[in-house]
């Protein structure tokens, strides 16, 4: 019968280190997943809400909701990925955007753990959305 031989010393101590690096690099991509995300941010002190293109951080799927309530209609999403975003793959009845450049919207109130917001058309037609508190900063 063939018996295998066993790990010499040496390829022990190889393994125990790799399972460390290998351990570090997955915390690593925990802690940027967390840290290095780029969420809206409302000014202080006028109220506007403004997220632009960052590109060493992901804006994470961000939906605006038609009640402050993640079961509800899906009125507007921001994300920085192309499959979020292009053809307005989750119909958004506001549509799907990488940036909120090209809109002017504005924080009115917090219900609950969503913030309302308001987008204003030009003229004075507008529409309203509630956004998940932890997905917005203030600055």
């Amino acid at each position: 019968m063939l018996m295998s031989n066993p790990p010499t010393r040496h390829k022990t101590i190889k393994m125990k280190i790799f399972k460390s690096h290998l351990a570090l690099l997955v915390l690593t991509f925990m802690w940027l997943n967390d840290v290095a995300q780029n969420l809206p941010s409302i000014d202080k002190e006028t109220g506007f809400f403004y997220l632009g293109m960052n590109k060493f951080e992901s804006t994470p799927l961000i939906f605006g909701y038609s009640s402050p309530d993640k079961k509800s209609k899906k009125l507007i999403c921001f994300s920085s990925f192309t499959k979020d975003v292009e053809n307005n793959p989750y119909k958004c009845a506001l549509g799907a955007y990488y940036e909120s450049d090209s809109l002017s919207i504005q924080f009115l109130s917090f219900s609950g753990n969503f913030a309302l917001m308001e987008l204003q058309h030009e003229g004075s037609k507008s529409d309203y959305f509630f956004v998940e508190k932890k997905n917005i900063r203030f600055d």
